[in-house]
């Protein structure tokens, strides 16, 4: 028997007594019905109350639509999932490799690359973050420069797999580099974003989008600076909506009724499928007592979100708060339980 959850207003309340700002976004398919819920405050001097409109920072949920990006390449021919990373890139980068086998784009979007999770060591990554700063500041000359020096834990595609921000953030830029694209935004739109009507999903929003935008908080509530990702933007430099991401995560339910039907399936082909927690293509996937659910969550310097979907229930669900406490467990209760 399903368990009956807490009614989303209630979860969206106390979302707003644990966060600066909250919006929850539901989606279900077998009702047609969306409901947007939104508490609490935007963070900007203006004072003014977040709204369905407002954009969020959504980190790593970028990953899966650079995954999805690899799925359009593939499908159209321009590279293979067993392409070798080496092959897009300039001829003096100089990509690790470990027991005769290359990192291939696959193994970058399902993260058995073998790539550390950062360039930076573990502890920089925390001065950097504790410091306010931004530890993914870096451009791609750097990136590459650094992988030179940098050592695979394992054999590219052997174990469970080791989650990579690295390996994300190469990936675009390979993927840009084969496309013959300018940058991450060009690569991401062309592919994902006007194809699946997503005009609120940018790197940089455009002056219209500006006043939208939620300011991202840190400890204690303090305001903090917002996180560019340029060279590892694959890996994060998204900011999005909820309307965006419910009309992302319907596509993923409905892959048919898309233009990219065949490329969003591609991506929910599972690496070890017999495992009750695994990877697709950038999406995670758990199985539950109610049946499959694939998400993936996000943190920046000021922000934190989740997105996922139920193929069984045929919901989605979308949570987006502007400080660094996570909302997965409203948004797993959102998805796993009866409305």
């Amino acid at each position: 028997m399903t368990r009956r959850s807490l009614p989303p207003a209630e979860i969206a309340d106390r979302l707003a007594r644990r966060h600066v700002g909250a919006v929850v976004g539901i989606g279900d398919l077998e009702s047609g019905e969306r409901t947007i819920l939104t508490r609490g405050s935007t963070g900007r001097p203006d004072g003014s109350a977040v709204t369905a409109d407002t954009l969020f920072e959504i980190g790593s949920i970028t990953k899966t639509f650079t995954a999805l990006v690899l799925a359009t390449m593939v499908q159209s021919g321009r590279v293979h999932l067993d392409t070798p990373v080496r092959e897009l890139l300039p001829p003096d980068v100089v990509v690790p490799a470990r027991d005769g086998a290359r990192i291939t784009l696959e193994h970058l979007a399902r993260h058995t690359s073998g790539l550390p999770r950062s360039p930076n060591s573990v502890a920089r990554d925390l001065w950097i973050v504790l410091r306010g700063d931004n530890p993914y500041a870096m451009d791609e000359q750097v990136v590459l420069a650094g992988l030179a020096d940098t050592r695979l834990k394992r054999r590219p595609g052997q174990g469970r797999g080791s989650y990579s921000n690295l390996g994300a953030g190469l990936l675009g830029i390979a993927l840009r580099r084969a496309a013959g694209v300018a940058s991450y935004q060009d690569l991401v739109r062309e592919a994902v974003l006007v194809p699946l009507g997503l005009p609120d999903t940018v790197v940089q929003p455009r002056d219209d989008q500006v006043t939208r935008w939620a300011q991202g908080h840190g400890p204690r509530r303090q305001a903090v600076a917002a996180w560019h990702l340029i060279g590892l933007a694959g890996a994060g430099a998204l900011r999005s909506t909820a309307p965006d991401l419910l009309n992302y995560l319907r596509a993923q339910l409905e892959p048919d009724t898309t233009s990219i039907g065949p490329a969003i399936r591609l991506t929910h082909q599972l690496w070890q499928p017999e495992r009750r927690n695994t990877i697709g293509l950038g999406w995670l996937r758990t199985v539950g007592p109610t049946g499959a659910m694939w998400w993936h969550n996000g943190g920046t310097g000021g922000f934190r979100s989740f997105a996922g979907f139920s193929p069984e229930r045929r919901r989605a669900v979308a949570v987006l708060v502007n400080d660094r406490r996570g909302p997965d467990a409203a948004g797993f209760s959102l998805l796993a339980t009866a409305p």
